[in-house]
């Protein structure tokens, strides 16, 4: 049983990362499996992604979140989680440059994350994610950004995403792996999201020389 999980994007990675080095990052990590989310059942991703974001969630309402339309929590999540593996299983742009990745760890979900290539793959949009909570204090936000992120994306040198304004720890561990705040809230309205919930956040990447 999931006991406690941390959101990023929308939804939002909400921990404060520690100070690891780069080569740390990788050993503890180094297990990790990437694989398709069309590689999972439809239930089994609905309920890792319930139980993350419920607890991502913890202590906001409805009209918080701007769902108040919903008639709980975990309705709402349930309609999101299944419209990510129906847009994975049967894509309605097949052109479109998505990706949406589950990770893996001892047989186990441990987290997922969904991003768009923009811009001819100048610009990666973050879109969705989540880690569990055995990933919570050892860099995992910056080791899926900064190394795994990359290799599906190597000509990018933005990094976009939004997440909650309410969503101070989010924002915070964001700051922290060089995330900056958009604050003429464009990012926002260009994704087609309320600035009354939403803040959008941007980081450049530097590529390598041999890039």
């Amino acid at each position: 049983m999931i006991k406690k999980l941390v959101l990023l994007t929308v939804c939002v990675w909400a921990t404060i990362l520690p100070s690891l080095s780069h080569d740390q990052e990788i050993d503890a990590f180094t297990s990790l499996q990437v694989r398709s989310l069309a590689g999972v059942s439809k239930e089994s991703f609905k309920d890792f992604f319930v139980e993350c974001f419920t607890k991502g969630y913890e202590g906001l309402t409805l009209e918080q979140l701007g769902k108040a339309d919903h008639p709980n929590l975990e309705h709402f999540l349930t309609k999101v989680a299944y419209e990510e593996w129906e847009k994975e299983t049967n894509p309605t742009s097949p052109l479109e440059k998505t990706y949406r990745l589950l990770f893996f760890q001892d047989f186990q979900i441990v987290g997922y994350v969904s991003m768009v290539l923009e811009d001819d793959g100048n610009t990666v949009y973050l879109t969705q994610g989540c880690l569990a909570p055995d990933l919570w204090g050892k860099g995992a936000v910056s080791y899926v950004i900064n190394t795994i992120i990359p290799t599906y994306a190597l000509k990018a040198k933005r990094y976009n995403l939004l997440t909650r304004v309410l969503n101070t720890r989010a924002i915070k561990a964001y700051e922290k792996i060089g995330f900056q705040k958009d604050l003429s809230g464009e990012l926002v309205k260009k994704h087609h999201y309320s600035v009354d919930h939403f803040i959008g956040m941007t980081k450049t990447r530097v590529l390598p020389l041999s890039e």
